[in-house]
């Protein structure tokens, strides 16, 4: 969880990311005119035979 008022750098330093990249996000996040949720799908890595055989 984290405090109303944490630092950046606290914050980076708790999820283990560069403090730069929290900034980064920030300002993306500040910038977006729209936010939402996009769904994701992940997968295993490899490609079904059929997509391979497409040219």
């Amino acid at each position: 969880m984290i405090r109303s008022g944490a630092s950046g750098s606290e914050i980076s330093r708790r999820y283990g990311i560069a403090p730069r990249v929290l900034r980064r996000w920030k300002q993306d996040v500040a910038a977006a005119k729209e936010l939402g949720f996009v769904t994701v799908q992940i997968a295993d890595g490899t490609t079904p035979a059929a997509e391979r055989a497409m040219p």
